[in-house]
């Protein structure tokens, strides 16, 4: 079922800013401002029903049966090796049976402390189970008739601060040039408008851009916009050679010379920007049974990473480890991946935990240099043929996408494909592609255009 919040008010963005331009020397003109944004009351859904793990005992017993599986036993406290004396999860065995407790895919639970995936199991079994013992229709979810309930309502937020320096030089004496750069920071608790109840919002266990962390605590979302971009800075030229007719060289050549060699122009633009924030996933539930947790960071904190190359793996990737600890004897970062050659590990939360919060970490940063060649040609009085020579991505440069966007990749740290980036690469930010598909290799557009 789904529902809307009966006063859901309309969302509204209110700007402020202050902006101190001067003129300069040589035709160029300075700016320096400060641009602040604040929308309210924008459009957020959740679950409802989320499943909860914070009925009295169950944390604890739980971490008994995981105790229990990390020194040899089974959950339920039975078959332990020599020398190790089981713990009783009595909580457990009154509401669900040894068999389901030791079976091997709670055996998988257990080991990385997934206890909102081990309560929604619990949650799924047929009231007639033989597995289900005591365990009440609605220990779980508040309103077990259901499964999902989404809501929406309009009690979300954000916050945008940027700072920007821009000198430019008008166009005069066949110069136009400009550079500007801004610094800024975008903050919300939600990335992404929800969508119509009729598609359920799209809400999902593993979409940390616009489903809650906690329905109960939205503060636990609030961190950089999906879309934040520290840095950017935008250069552009136009530049008519002073060759030809009329211009500072060659002024006085014949009208047949002057069509090879007059009229010619040059324009580039260039831009950059820093990556765009996402998420690093533990890949399990350890807060409750409806959303993934963040990753736990434990050591330094490397909230970037660097496009580099490794054996065996096709395209670039942000981070090298070896890989998945699964081993659960004598290993103080089990459930780990750690960063090749530092003490930093990217950890699945203990049970009952989240992790260290959404959008820690940074993407690969974008830039992009287009370049242009003109010639003008003086056909009539009239008529004017220009021919353009454009090249979009100059230097053929790849722009990889971060993990969450990459077709194969993974900001997950229990996927085999954690940190890669591979392999369609990142489209310039505006979207505005000059071909219909979108790629960003390096493109090349001949024209003719006629002025009359």
């Amino acid at each position: 079922v789904g529902a809307f919040d009966p006063n859901l008010k309309n969302p509204a963005v209110h700007e402020w800013s202050l902006t101190v331009q001067r003129e300069l020397a040589l035709h160029f003109v300075a700016e320096i401002g400060y641009i602040g944004k604040r929308g309210t009351h924008l459009y957020r859904a959740y679950d409802l029903n989320q499943g909860s793990v914070s009925q009295p005992g169950f944390l604890d017993s739980f971490n008994m049966a995981r105790a229990n599986f990390l020194a040899g036993c089974n959950g339920d406290g039975t078959g332990c090796p020599a020398n190790v004396t089981g713990q009783v999860p009595t909580l457990l065995l009154q509401l669900v049976s040894p068999a389901f407790i030791n079976s091997n895919t709670s055996k998988t639970d257990l080991q990385r402390g997934n206890i909102g995936n081990f309560a929604a199991r619990m949650d799924s079994l047929s009231k007639t189970s033989s597995q289900r013992l005591a365990l009440p229709l609605n220990y779980v979810r508040p309103n077990a008739q259901f499964g999902q309930i989404f809501y929406q309502d309009s009690g979300g937020d954000s916050y945008y601060h940027g700072l920007f320096i821009a000198v430019r030089r008008r166009f005069e004496q066949g110069l136009d040039v400009g550079f500007s750069y801004t610094f800024s920071k975008s903050i919300d608790d939600m990335s992404v408008d929800p969508t119509g109840a009729a598609t359920g919002g799209g809400l999902s266990s593993t979409s940390f851009s616009r489903t809650p962390t906690d329905v109960h605590n939205f503060r636990l979302d609030r961190s950089l916009s999906d879309f934040n971009n520290t840095h950017v800075l935008l250069a552009n030229i136009l530049y008519d050679f002073p060759v030809g007719k009329g211009k500072r060289f060659a002024s006085d050549i014949p009208g047949w010379l002057n069509q090879i060699i007059g009229g010619w122009s040059f324009t580039g633009i260039f831009n950059y920007q820093s990556g765009e924030p996402y998420t690093i996933s533990s890949g399990a539930r350890t807060s409750n049974a409806l959303h993934n947790s963040t990753a736990l960071i434990v050591g330094p904190n490397i909230p970037g990473g660097q496009l580099q190359f490794a054996n065996g793996i096709e395209g670039p990737v942000l981070y090298q480890t070896g890989g998945f600890i699964t081993t659960p004897l004598n290993n103080q970062h089990l459930n780990c991946q750690n960063v090749t050659g530092t003490q930093t590990f990217f950890c699945i939360p203990p049970p009952g935990q989240n992790g260290s919060g959404r959008n820690t970490a940074m993407g690969p940063n974008y830039w992009n240099l287009d370049s242009g060649l003109l010639k003008n040609f003086d056909l009539t009085e009239r008529f004017k043929l220009q021919f353009r020579a454009e090249i979009f991505n100059v230097l053929n440069h790849p722009n990889f996408e971060n993990p969450r966007n990459a077709t194969t990749g993974s900001p997950t740290i229990t996927s085999s494909l954690f940190g890669q980036t591979c392999c369609s690469t990142a489209a310039v930010a505006s979207a505005q592609q000059v071909n219909p598909i979108g790629e960003p290799m390096r493109v090349i557009q001949l024209g003719l255009k006629l002025n009359f």
